[in-house]
């Protein structure tokens, strides 16, 4: 489940091929995967130039070829360059995946029953920023537009993880960029976990939202703040009584709990550290969070 969860977020590269196959005659030119899986390779894919009839009857033949080699799902990834052979690609049996801004995903199953290929990628990370100076003041800001700026309420500096960010990376980049301010990671604090129906809209609508509260140390609590003019229409040293005791986090027992939490990590007591550690059994390291020690 863990693997078919990261091949649904970053798609077949996870995949690794494992041998080479074009169809016989004028197939496509395709990787087969550990998974007995299809990753069509062929630079047809790519090109604006590419003859849409020509094209038809290739991926034809290479499907029929696949399904009778017993092959399982195929991965069909269409530049924007060649986004004339999408319509072709669906009356064939593909089913959109994700889209890139270079790029289509599109699968298809060839297998027994409903297809077993994993998902699109359906769970956006976001990050939260508690830094807690010597005075038991926290770093707060009120955005310049948004839910949040309707209100005027202060709320912590944050925002989504970047594309192969760490968590910890993120919540330090993203207290920088909206006060100025540089921190240094201490511990995760807690973790929201919201999912979304329609009322999502388009962005959300099927997603879930995981968003990490952070606790960070102040590298220098006297350096001057400077809100990213964009974003954030000021930034203060808030007191935490004060942070908490506003309007929206009274009606909250949610995002409160939150905060307490963060202000309990921030005095000495639990939360997630973070490690990045080798795999051992092949090259590499990833970045865990875990409890303190």
């Amino acid at each position: 489940k863990m693997a078919a969860s990261l091949i649904g977020r970053f798609g077949p590269q996870l995949w690794r091929a494992s041998s080479t196959a074009t169809a016989a005659g004028k197939g496509l030119q395709a990787t087969i995967d550990r998974y007995n899986g299809v990753e069509i390779t062929d630079p047809a894919v790519e090109l604006a130039s590419t003859d849409p009839s020509s094209f038809k009857e290739r991926l034809r033949q290479s499907l029929a070829e696949w399904k009778s080699e017993g092959r399982k799902g195929v991965w069909l990834k269409i530049s924007t360059e060649a986004v004339h052979l999408l319509p072709i690609a669906v009356a064939e049996g593909f089913e959109p995946h994700h889209a890139e801004p270079k790029h289509f995903m599109l699968t298809a199953w060839l297998g027994p029953g409903t297809s077993r290929l994993p998902p699109q990628p359906h769970t956006y990370v976001g990050v939260a920023g508690f830094v807690l100076d010597s005075q038991q003041r926290v770093l707060a800001v009120q955005e310049r537009s948004g839910p949040a700026a309707a209100t005027g309420i202060w709320k912590l500096p944050g925002g989504l993880a970047d594309r192969a960010e760490n968590i910890a990376a993120a919540a330090v980049r993203e207290v920088r960029e909206e006060t100025g301010l540089e921190t240094e990671f201490v511990a995760v604090s807690s973790i929201q976990e919201a999912h979304h129906g329609a009322a999502g809209g388009h962005v959300r609508s099927g997603r879930t939202d995981l968003y990490c509260v952070c606790v960070l140390r102040p590298r220098d609590e006297k350096q001057v703040l400077t809100p990213c003019a964009a974003e954030i229409a000021a930034c203060e040293w808030v007191p935490y009584n004060q942070l908490v005791q506003q309007p929206f986090y009274v009606k909250s027992p949610l995002f409160a709990r939150m905060l307490q939490s963060a202000f309990t990590v921030a005095g000495g007591a639990g939360g997630l550290a973070q490690a990045v550690l080798p795999f051992g059994f092949r090259r590499g390291a990833a970045s865990i969070l875990h409890a303190r020690m």
